[in-house]
């Protein structure tokens, strides 16, 4: 384990500096909306390195995908109303 954590796993501090970039950074605007944010901060605009299964889950059904983001949005929304 002690190798694995050396070489191969990082802080949980970078994975939050994703999020943090993600909600607050000024360099992501409505223009840009679409774009994906990568591990550690970074836009990646070239959906041709995205998984093609992770882009049929972001489409919605009336697009062709298959509608995850509204399934997910229901889903909360249901459980929130019970609090």
């Amino acid at each position: 384990m002690f190798i694995m954590k050396a070489l191969l796993l990082y802080p949980p501090l970078l994975g939050a500096y994703t999020e943090l970039y993600a909600g607050l950074s000024p360099d992501i605007t409505l223009e840009e909306n679409g774009i994906y944010i990568i591990p550690w901060g970074r836009i990646r605009r070239d959906k041709g390195t995205i998984r093609q299964d992770i882009l049929m889950a972001a489409k919605p059904e009336e697009e062709g995908g298959l509608g995850y983001g509204q399934t997910l949005w229901q889903w909360s929304q249901a459980h929130w109303e019970k609090i």
